[in-house]
């Protein structure tokens, strides 16, 4: 079995922010990470999937020069595989569909978890509960749950990486993931990381007040 993939998906405009998230710096420094300054959104989001065992790709569009330059500037050892989305106005899940194509053609992988860039705030031990839970039931998706509501990071099966890198373009993850509703797994975690969407400046004053980086181990 090859090893498990990890796809952050970048590629948005940042209209609401006004700036890119994914150079957002993330709140707190991670144990284990090199340098005084905390990583950014994106670097954090890879840093913990790679903590939680996996091959790290990044999906980028907007601002995509800038992003891959600061990242591989601050942290190259820690730079994910780049992935550039050609059309990212056509919406998320064109980017989710241009890396699951990639980790599919790239390193081809039972299973890819999926977080958007702008839910950082997960911990490390919810992508590896999400792992564990895929690995002794080999559900096509499987979701965190917290509170009673679904976050992030996802994770996506054998099963449905295919039926997303086959889709029409016009589909959408939530049609998708309908599909395999029957058989999905939630697994509820004490984690309100994964139900924090950093979408305004407002957002991120309350990421910054709320929440603490967990430790990301090299």
């Amino acid at each position: 079995m090859k090893g498990i993939a990890a796809i952050v998906l970048a590629a948005g405009a940042s209209e609401r922010m006004g700036r890119a998230k994914a150079l957002l710096q993330y709140p707190a420094p991670l144990a284990g990470w090199p340098g005084p300054e905390a990583p950014n959104f994106l670097l954090a989001c890879a840093c913990k999937l790679r903590a939680a065992g996996a091959e790290v790709f990044a999906v980028l569009g907007h601002d995509a020069a800038e992003i891959q330059a600061r990242v591989e500037a601050q942290a190259p050892a820690f730079a994910p595989r780049w992935v550039l989305n050609p059309d990212p106005a056509r919406g998320q899940f064109s980017s989710l569909q241009t890396g699951v194509r990639a980790v599919l053609a790239l390193a081809p992988a039972p299973a890819a978890l999926v977080a958007p860039v702008d839910h950082p705030a997960f911990a490390i031990e919810t992508a590896r509960a999400l792992l564990r839970a895929w690995r002794e039931r080999g559900a096509p998706l499987v979701k965190p749950c917290c509170e009673g509501r679904n976050g992030h990071p996802v994770l996506y099966g054998r099963e449905a990486l295919a039926a997303i890198a086959a889709a029409d373009a016009d589909a959408t993850a939530r049609a998708l993931q309908a599909q395999w509703a029957a058989r999905a797994e939630l697994v509820a975690v004490d984690d309100p990381g994964v139900l924090a969407n950093i979408d305004t400046a407002e957002d991120y004053a309350r990421l910054r007040a709320a929440f603490t980086a967990p430790p990301c181990p090299r």
